[in-house]
């Protein structure tokens, strides 16, 4: 679905020999919002974000991914951005418990993205798998973790064995507003930093100006792709240059064509 980031993680985890097992938890809402939703996509998608799929069909189901079983589960809650219910959490632990058994699936590592619903899904299955290590990766800052958790942010926080941060920034929210004793670690979105390695010690590119400037990857809001013209005008102003966007139309791609347009890029 959507982002294949941690297809990646799974590609590796299979070359080195694990056995991976995936779910992924689809959010389900109310018929009526599923309809006006589908008449209004772009409005669905500055709500909801990028990453909710707008399907009424309500059925789980399992495939293999490369050798791998797969569960593809939606998830019902009433409002997008909303926590889940207590019984819904319950109930969804309690079947992917059944499911691993059937399998005869025993993790070692619980590994999950998003506070929502994953570590309320993570802390209920750790009692059935005690010595499984866990962990949770932040897309979000403090704000979504109080307002999904509210005073038992900090504790929810703490009740994995270790979170990472997508982000410098996200990191740096988090730990300002909560206090984690909990092991920390840094999973960017971006490009590993092998990539970034200079073989030169000198520049390859000449001293003049440059004016020609691409923006590659999804129009998804959190991406921020509208600051760029933004602040190619700070910089060059009304001076002649280029830029390019490659990618798919998603939520933030309105955002940013009326930031062209207001300034004649």
């Amino acid at each position: 679905y959507d982002a294949k980031v941690c297809n990646y993680f799974v590609d590796d985890w299979i070359k080195q020999g694990h056995e991976v097992v995936i779910v992924h938890y689809r959010s389900s809402f109310p018929s009526l919002f599923l309809k006006i939703a589908k008449m209004l996509p772009a409005l669905r998608k500055r709500i909801c974000g990028d990453n909710t799929y707008v399907n009424e069909a309500v059925k789980e189901y399992s495939y293999d991914y490369k050798g791998c079983v797969a569960y593809s589960i939606p998830i019902f809650k009433y409002i997008p951005h909303g926590s889940f219910a207590k019984a819904t959490l319950d109930s969804q632990a309690k079947s992917l418990v059944e499911k691993f058994k059937l399998i005869n699936f025993t993790p070692d590592a619980i590994i999950g993205h998003f506070c929502n619903p994953t570590i309320g899904i993570i802390n209920r299955i750790k009692p059935s798998f005690p010595m499984a290590k866990t962990a949770i990766v932040l897309h979000e800052g403090s704000g979504t973790i109080k307002r999904i958790f509210k005073e038992n942010g900090e504790k929810a926080l703490n009740s994995v064995d270790a979170i990472g941060f997508r982000s410098v920034a996200i990191k740096s929210d988090i730990t300002s507003n909560f206090n984690l004793r909990n092991h920390q670690f840094m999973c960017y979105s971006g490009v590993a930093a092998s990539f970034m390695e200079r073989e030169y010690n000198e520049k390859v590119w000449t001293a003049d100006s440059i004016k020609n400037f691409m923006f590659v990857g999804r129009m998804s809001m959190y991406k921020h792709p509208q600051a760029i013209p933004e602040a190619l005008h700070k910089v060059y102003g009304k001076d002649d240059f280029s830029l390019t966007f490659i990618g798919k139309k998603e939520a933030a791609y309105q955002p940013t064509q009326d930031v062209c347009d207001k300034y004649g890029i």
